[in-house]
């Protein structure tokens, strides 16, 4: 991605995305969910396998402790992802 300088268009700040970073991005955060963990941070092994457990994803999930109770959870499989949107948590 490439830095791209934000312009003010009346009261709203905007930023263009060339396509080829809009790809870029989505083919790496396209299938991403952001949650957020209350109470203590949880530690990565036992919650990678808590998820596994709760969600049963046919594909690989890759987990990101973000700090400060959040996470950020990548699924290899698009199918997992929807199935966790409407099913949750």
């Amino acid at each position: 991605m490439t830095y791209t300088k934000p312009i003010k268009e009346g009261t709203q700040t905007v930023v263009e995305v060339s396509e080829d970073d809009y790809t870029s991005a989505m083919s790496q955060w396209g299938k991403a969910l952001v949650g957020y963990v209350i109470g203590s941070t949880p530690v990565y092994t036992p919650f990678l396998q808590f998820l596994n457990r709760l969600w049963k994803p046919r594909g690989e999930i890759k987990l990101m402790l973000k700090g400060n109770g959040f996470f950020v959870v990548n699924f290899d499989n698009e199918e997992d992802l929807h199935v966790v949107l409407e099913g949750g948590p």
